[in-house]
């Protein structure tokens, strides 16, 4: 039986994708979503529905530096059916869980009417998410640090693979490169963040903004 109000060809779409997808209306509302992003997100289809989006899926934008709202960019840029291109999102699933994300989005024709696009979720691994983070907080973070140490992006992968939680060998099976090599770019984070230990190159990382997406955390529950 259709459901009220979703056109049985945007449930065919949906239920014909094995990507997470759902579908939102013009207020940034779920309309219908698939098992796939059900099963992600933890909620029955009965509780999704009519929710706005950032309650559901509570995600962090790496390009942005921002979290899921109702002052929600995405769905204001999709409102007036501009088209977009796919972003990067960290989503806390469970106390320090993080599943890394990339999100595309698709504008849906008039006649699927009240749906507005489609989210379409697909996971990306780790040092993927790492590299990306490097990169985004290479190019765009303050400049001044202390001593005026400026960390590689090969070094701010592996300080976001630290504060994870991550030890030697895990980082080096992450990105493809030697424990030794860990231990070499280790040592020399340290040195440019003037701090003595891992523990300490972590705090200082969230006291400076370095992965300010980890607020991620702090998020109640």
């Amino acid at each position: 039986m259709e459901t009220p109000l979703v056109p049985r060809a945007l449930q065919s779409v949906l239920s014909g994708t094995a990507d997470k997808a759902v579908a939102i209306d013009s207020s940034g509302r779920i309309l219908h979503a698939n098992e796939e992003f059900l099963r992600f997100s933890g909620y029955p289809l009965s509780d999704a529905r009519g929710r706005p989006c950032f309650e559901v899926v509570r995600c962090w934008r790496f390009d942005e530096g921002s979290g899921c709202g109702p002052d929600c960019p995405v769905i204001e840029r999709v409102r007036s059916r501009r088209r977009l291109e796919s972003f990067d999102v960290a989503v806390r699933r469970s106390h320090r869980n993080l599943r890394w994300l990339n999100v595309s989005c698709l504008l849906t024709p008039p006649e699927w009417t009240p749906a507005v696009a489609i989210f379409l979720l697909r996971p990306i691994g780790v040092p993927q998410a790492a590299h990306r983070l490097a990169d985004r907080r290479w190019a765009t973070g303050p400049r001044r640090k202390k001593k005026g140490a400026r960390l590689s992006r090969r070094e701010l992968s592996i300080l976001f693979l630290l504060c994870e939680g991550r030890h030697t060998r895990g980082i080096a099976a992450d990105l493809g490169i030697s424990p030794a090599t860990v231990r070499n770019h280790v040592r020399a984070l340290l040195q440019k963040l003037s701090v003595h230990t891992r523990a300490e190159a972590v705090a200082y990382a969230f006291r400076n903004g370095l992965v300010a997406w980890h607020d991620l955390f702090d998020w109640s529950n």
